[in-house]
């Protein structure tokens, strides 16, 4: 069942696996806990890596009045335009029920630059982890503190997650995005995944990383739209619980006026599901789900400015001839996108 957790929350792209969380609290414990830790980190990289590259997608800045006129969305992908990303999660996983959740904070700010722009309407475009911050506390094992700026503490847990992480620091990994926002052609350099390659699972990070980055990103409509307008992406995975799929709806809200500049509102309503056999012979589903948030773009410069998603999700995982285990989620993801003049 273990195995089980963490594969799904992995595929969910989830921070922290609540299963292998919670079992390896209650029932390995101390020395037991530090290898299941560092496998569970698998998933945090996945996340980590998908959010920096697509930007996440929702933000909680407040609207003024729309502007009912339709609107040709581009993302401007000049050569040489430079931003600034900064990714911060706070999360709350466990059992149904649990008195004392799992509890996660992490911020990741990296720099993001348009190194080619090839004139077909799409860029070569470069990303660069600065440094990651994550702050762990599970009950039965203490409060767990990475700086990637600073030296690693005398903590075992913090110690191999920070192995895995410091790889990734200063590494150049790119991709290709067209004007649209779609993105493929993801390519990390072979060092900077070796902190994963040790750790149980770490053959695939890899692939997971790929594909979370180019299911992930929001794709504008190709025609001018008007507030109201509403399409759908629908992404999908094969992993080894089963097929992952992700259906974002987004609907343009329209112009308004944030942080004293005019931007573009979206709302993004997205669910999640399984489906197919998996690896483990277990029925998966998401009895509940709430996954809701707003992205703000500026179209005059041409790049999205923040974002905001919150997630409260339960899932059920049932195996023959074992108790059903059922697992609440709680997630607010923040992302914002800073021009090099608005850095303090």
């Amino acid at each position: 069942m273990n195995q089980l957790i963490a594969s799904v929350w992995s595929s969910l792209g989830l921070l922290i696996p609540v299963g292998r969380r919670s079992h390896c609290v209650s029932q390995l414990g101390g020395a037991g806990c530090q290898q299941t830790i560092a496998s569970e980190f698998l998933s945090v990289k996945s996340v980590a890596a998908k959010s920096v590259a697509i930007a996440i997608v929702f933000s909680l800045l407040g609207h003024a009045s729309a502007v009912a006129q339709e609107v040709e969305f581009r993302w401007k992908l000049a050569k040489g335009t430079k931003l600034l990303s900064v990714v911060s999660q706070d999360s709350q996983q466990g059992e149904e029920g649990a008195t004392n959740p799992v509890s996660q904070k992490s911020e990741m700010t990296q720099d993001w630059e348009v190194r080619e722009n090839f004139g077909d309407g799409t860029a070569q475009v470069v990303t660069i982890l600065r440094r990651a911050q994550l702050s762990l506390d599970i009950p039965g094992a203490g409060k767990i503190e990475v700086d990637t700026s600073k030296p690693d503490d005398e903590s075992a847990f913090a110690k191999q997650i920070s192995k895995m992480f410091r790889p990734l620091i200063d590494a150049e990994c790119s991709n290709s995005m067209s004007v649209l926002g779609k993105i493929a052609d993801v390519k990390i350099p072979e060092a900077a995944l070796e902190g994963f390659r040790n750790t149980p699972g770490g053959t695939n990070i890899e692939t997971m990383i790929k594909e979370s980055i180019e299911n992930g990103s929001p794709v504008f409509p190709a025609q001018r739209i008007a507030p109201g307008f509403t399409w759908t992406q629908l992404t999908s995975n094969k992993t080894p619980a089963g097929l992952f799929s992700a259906t974002n709806r987004y609907t343009y809200v329209g112009e308004v006026v944030a942080a004293g500049r005019k931007v573009h509102e979206f709302k993004v309503e997205t669910n999640l599901a399984f489906a197919g056999e998996n690896n483990f012979g277990a029925k998966i589903s998401i009895p509940s789900q709430a996954i809701t948030g707003s992205m703000f773009f500026d179209n005059n410069l041409g790049h999205l400015v923040s974002s905001e998603q919150t997630q409260e999700m339960t899932m059920l995982i049932e195996l023959p001839n074992q108790k059903p285990s059922k697992q609440v989620h709680k997630q607010t993801l923040k992302t914002r996108f800073l021009l090099p003049s608005e850095v303090k």
